[in-house]
């Protein structure tokens, strides 16, 4: 049991869940269909931080990833509350709880279906290697999940997605759109981003910069940058990868935005500094590359954004889900610290919880 368990117990001034965005479908019979919508809940503690921090999750988990470790120890969702920081745990649309759509996932377009391998998702998380048909090893020191029912979680936690979900300006739009209408509830919060969601996390606040404090991204898969910038193709040894891991772009004015609050980005251990042939080892490469450049590029235009390894912090054997691994503890008061210091954690204006809003679903 943790320090910080061990404290106190949890109390909180409120707590519930909400359905957020969505869409309408008038049918020619009359009926309706509500659908497309994202799915949050909330915790508010009773001495709450100023502002809700949001837990966006990544490519094929939900928001169950921030909930407790595999091992059954505390995540990030308990360590933020006995912080006093009030949480979001987003399920955006077609995903998880918020899976209700009439868009039907295309299993050869779409990067995640029932069919997903878990070996490939091993060698991305940077557990170790899994080399079909051998079995898989953990690499030196990982702080990853081992016993068999951590493992065993590990696996549970991964979900298809239930509708669409590609790299196409529509969706994007659609997802950032969509948590937009979430920050009009929630009021002035922080986005936690994560791997896949990075890229959505960059674009709303781009979007909706009244409504964002500050970004926190683990791992976040691209960057975007504005767009009369470009870094040409992604060089690599492995085809996919320059498709995959292709940055983002848009307006200069909207990306502007991003250096209106404070950005810190984390990356952990084993992230190769040569390109490689191995699909898992060149996503971190590229993506740390690109962190790089757009650290300098926020900064250079008057922004406060830091790009951190977790080693050079001395917190060591970190794959891609840092938050729910051995040291997760750890690594939660490093983010916390850097959270504080960046004046992310007042508690002037304690927060009380979302707001009600009336919007065209209500009036359907």
């Amino acid at each position: 049991m943790s320090k910080r368990s061990e404290e106190s117990p949890i109390t909180l001034r409120t707590m519930g869940s909400l359905a957020f965005g969505g869409t309408v479908v008038h049918k020619e019979d009359g009926d309706t269909f509500h659908g497309d919508h994202g799915y949050a809940q909330y915790f508010v503690p009773w001495n709450a931080t100023n502002y809700p921090i949001i837990l966006w999750r990544g490519l094929g988990v939900a928001g169950t990833c921030f909930e407790s470790a595999p091992d059954g120890r505390e995540g990030f969702w308990q360590m933020f509350q006995r912080a006093n920081v009030p949480v979001y745990i987003l399920d955006q649309p077609r995903k998880g709880r918020a899976s209700y759509t009439m868009s039907v996932a295309n299993k050869e377009k779409d990067w995640i279906s029932c069919e997903y391998s878990e070996a490939a998702m091993w060698e991305n998380y940077r557990y170790g290697t899994w080399r079909l048909p051998a079995g898989k090893t953990w690499n030196p020191g990982s702080q990853a999940p081992r016993d068999p029912y951590a493992l065993e979680q590990v696996f549970r936690k991964q979900i298809p997605n239930a509708g669409v979900e590609n790299t196409s300006p529509e969706i994007i739009d659609f997802m950032t759109d969509s948590v937009g209408k979430l920050l009009q509830q929630a009021g002035e919060s922080i986005l936690f981003t994560y791997s896949y969601s990075g890229k959505y996390g960059w674009y709303t606040a781009g979007k909706f910069p009244q409504y964002v404090k500050g970004i926190v991204a683990y791992e976040p898969g691209q960057f975007v940058f504005p767009d009369d910038i470009d870094f040409g193709p992604i060089e690599s040894p492995v085809p996919a990868i320059r498709e995959d891991m292709k940055q983002y772009y848009c307006p200069r004015e909207q990306w502007m935005n991003l250096t209106k609050f404070p950005i810190r980005v984390y990356f952990g251990d084993y992230i190769k500094k040569e390109p490689s042939d191995v699909y898992g080892d060149e996503i971190w490469r590229i993506s740390v590359d690109f962190g790089k450049k757009f650290e300098q590029l926020i900064n250079e235009n008057g922004g406060d954004c830091k790009v951190m390894q977790l080693p050079e912090a001395g917190i060591y054997g970190n794959g891609h889900t840092a938050f729910a691994e051995a040291n997760n503890e750890e690594v939660f008061e490093l983010f916390l610290k850097d959270m504080k210091e960046a004046g992310l954690l007042a508690n002037d204006r304690p927060y009380q919880g979302p707001q009600r809003m009336l919007t065209e679903t209500d009036l359907s």
